[in-house]
């Protein structure tokens, strides 16, 4: 089962990057996979974090709320909350992470995720598919090219399930948020710093280029967004550097110059927080690394 399971995390990182439902495009950080996973701790992401256990027992605890977790629980995990995950004995447990683009426009931007945790049926549609998209990584030779739409239709029915289980039968003219004024301003705001993600940025230079205040840019991410400002530059310049690490050959040097890091440890530093791994491990998921490469990682 654990070879399984690296198997499928190398190739889902290699072909599903992103996934597009409806007009939202979301962009997929990482998949992940842990036979024996003891928990971490206490933090929090810029990013949706999906998580499926798939044996053992344990517990997640989000803002001083513990959640009992056994086989079939489902945790949805939104961004800069603060949680852990633990296990005595060990789970076993199936994860990815996403972003939505143009979140203040997204169906997402209005679900209620006060529970986080959700106990599934073993025949749930969800825990279905998943477990159907696993068995098709398995399959799926690189050479060949063969399953690869398979896996591309699949992880989108994943995510969809996910989002339909949230979502709670909740009216699509309901979750609509209108467009306005400040939408309009911020949706500039992101493109500016999508457009200037090569370039050292900070708040104080956004505010200077239109010509508002530090507090009125905190104020727009705080009603909009999920995370803040300085996060979602942080997040922006991550995307770009984890692209870059993906398709090109250039250094980790010359990616934290590129990306408008101040150093290139300091780089390292912030891009191991948010991805989980180190830029070099990142790497081995888009190269030719062998499964065996990864299954230290996974049992400790």
């Amino acid at each position: 089962m654990l070879s399984k399971f690296c198997s499928s995390k190398v190739v889902l990182n290699k072909l599903i990057t992103k996934i597009c439902l409806a007009d939202t495009e979301y962009v997929i950080p990482y998949w992940g996979a842990l036979e024996h996973h003891y928990g971490t701790n206490t933090h929090d992401h810029y990013f949706y974090e999906v998580c499926l256990i798939t044996d053992g027992e344990g517990y997640y605890t989000e803002e001083d709320q513990e959640y009992l977790l056994k086989k079939n629980s489902l945790i949805v995990t939104t961004p800069e909350k603060r949680h852990q995950l633990k296990s005595q004995k060990g789970i076993g447990l199936l994860y990815f992470s996403f972003i939505p683009k143009e979140h203040e426009k997204s169906l997402i931007s209005k679900i209620d995720f006060s529970q986080p945790v959700i106990d599934l049926d073993e025949q749930d549609p969800l825990i279905l598919t998943w477990q159907a998209l696993l068995n098709v990584t398995v399959l799926y030779k690189e050479a060949a090219e063969s399953y690869g739409e398979s896996i591309k239709h699949l992880a989108h029915c994943v995510l969809q399930l996910i989002l339909d289980q949230s979502i709670n039968h909740q009216k699509k003219d309901e979750v609509l948020i209108e467009i306005t004024e400040q939408t309009e301003l911020l949706k500039e705001i992101k493109q500016y710093i999508r457009d200037n993600k090569s370039n050292p940025l900070s708040v104080e230079d956004i505010a200077a280029h239109f010509f508002i205040s530090k507090r009125q840019i905190f104020r727009l991410f705080k009603k909009y967004e999920p995370i803040t400002c300085n996060n979602y530059i942080q997040q922006v310049k991550i995307e770009h550097a984890a692209n870059l690490i993906r398709t090109t050959s250039m250094s980790i040097t010359d990616i934290a110059e590129c990306t408008g890091f101040s150093s290139p440890h300091y780089f390292s530093k912030v891009f191991t927080e948010r991805m989980r791994d180190t830029p070099q491990n990142f790497r081995k998921l888009y190269s030719n690394a062998n499964v065996s490469d990864f299954q230290k990682e996974d049992t400790k």
